[in-house]
């Protein structure tokens, strides 16, 4: 009898520990890693990225490949005409456009190819 009982007390001590603590959903969060590209200077755009490390890692190396500046910080307001978030990957993306930069077509690849959400000048 108190064998049945301290079996039964396993599996709910068991049970209990499985089902607390976080969620996948928010472990994943948890490991979710950002960064940004500043390439405001040779293509007018800042891109902000959230995702897993081997996103981060590529979105970073592919930053540095074209000229833009890899930081941690949010981009920059000043000279800004809009920004996209859509999901990426195992992240999200928010790429932000600014003065001399052509946006023909950027809003409607934000919204429509992307399934992003577009907010002109800045967040």
């Amino acid at each position: 009898m108190v064998r049945r009982a301290l079996r039964a007390g396993v599996l709910v001590l068991v049970f209990t520990m499985q089902t607390s603590g976080c969620s996948d959903d928010e472990a994943a969060e948890d490991e979710q890693e950002s960064g940004t590209c500043r390439g405001i200077e040779v293509a007018y755009y800042c891109t902000e990225v959230t995702g897993g490390d081997d996103q981060i890692e590529s979105e970073r190396l592919s930053c540095r490949s074209f000229g833009g500046t890899w930081t941690t910080g949010p981009c920059p307001t000043a000279n800004l005409i809009g920004c996209c978030r859509y999901r990426f990957a195992d992240g999200v993306d928010r790429e932000c456009y600014y003065t001399g930069r052509d946006i023909t077509g950027v809003v409607e690849n934000c919204t429509q190819d992307l399934e992003g959400e577009w907010t002109p000048m800045g967040r």
